[in-house]
């Protein structure tokens, strides 16, 4: 696959503190990146750079082989960016949002008109194109807010958490529009908290933290990274700690009645029986519950557990 997006060691301090240091990474047509990290660790710094919202300090950036700081107009005309904040009149219906922007754009006539309805059939808002936005719900905004997007055939896709406080059902919709944008060719770089979308979406990951790239690698890899099996286990009461040594991410939950530890078991399942047995000679097993590790336990393993405010 081609580079859609270059992003070489860029770079970004605000009041002489770096919060982006040398991030790389490429964004490939037909291909969804995720770009993902705790808060504060530059996300939304290196995506405002790389979409010509904000000069870098260091590095540069190109879509589609043009250099973004040289002529960050002209990227715009690459990238259709879906901010966090969806950014459509209220007062006014689809039909005439779309109108509006696709003035912006350059957009006239039966051209206008034809991007408006194939957008509209994308994001299944045809039938409410006449509605003003205010009568819908979040998710028929966040799917407006995506035909605005794709309005001008943008090649590339800088989406901001897409899916931000929708229901099941409007998130599901919209990962299928994302799906189907990618079979399209379009390339993708998606910045999202929701580790189920990034299961579900990505090809390949990078992981910032404190600024820098900790992870790019395609998606199976960082999967791999996370291997073995998540457990959670009940119990009675706390074992003695040298019992534990080997596990790894552990974490504790404690009430009245028991304590429940979760644990990954790097080797899989088949040392459980003899951790079980060696427990069970100093407190009560209540119960056990197994799976193979998320996206989640991957991402908290890379970037621990700790809040970041």
């Amino acid at each position: 696959m081609a580079a859609a997006a270059e992003v070489i060691e860029l770079s970004k301090k605000f009041r002489g503190t770096t919060v982006v240091d040398q991030v790389s990474f490429t964004v490939e047509t037909g291909s969804v990146l995720a770009l993902l990290g705790p808060n504060g660790a530059g996300k939304s710094t290196t995506v405002s750079m790389v979409c010509g919202l904000l000069r870098s300090d260091g590095g540069h950036a190109r879509v589609l082989g043009d250099d973004v700081a040289s002529d960050p107009k002209k990227i715009h005309s690459h990238v259709g960016v879906m901010f966090q904040d969806t950014i459509v009149y209220e007062d006014l219906t689809a039909d005439e949002n779309l109108r509006l922007f696709g003035g912006l754009h350059g957009l006239r006539g039966k051209r206008l008109r034809d991007r408006i309805s194939s957008v509209l059939e994308l994001v299944q808002l045809t039938d409410h194109r006449k509605r003003r936005v205010s009568t819908y719900s979040g998710g028929m905004k966040r799917r407006l807010a995506m035909a605005v997007v794709l309005l001008h055939e943008p090649p590339m896709l800088v989406l901001d958490e897409p899916t931000l406080g929708i229901d099941v059902q409007a998130r599901n919709a919209i990962w299928e529009r994302i799906l189907t944008l990618r079979e399209d060719g379009h390339a993708i770089l998606l910045c999202t908290n929701y580790m189920e979308e990034v299961d579900r979406l990505a090809d390949h990951v990078v992981i910032l933290d404190h600024g820098r790239v900790v992870v790019n690698e395609p998606m199976e890899k960082v999967r791999a990274r996370a291997g073995g099996v998540a457990v959670r286990l009940s119990m009675g009461q706390v074992p003695p700690s040298n019992l534990l040594e080997g596990l790894q991410d552990m974490r504790w939950e404690t009430s009245d009645q028991h304590v429940v530890l979760s644990f990954r078991l790097p080797q899989g399942a088949a040392d459980l029986p003899r951790l079980l047995s060696t427990i069970e000679g100093h407190t009560s097993i209540l119960g056990i519950e197994m799976h193979e590790p998320t996206m989640s336990d991957v991402f908290l393993a890379i970037t621990g557990r700790e809040l970041r405010d």
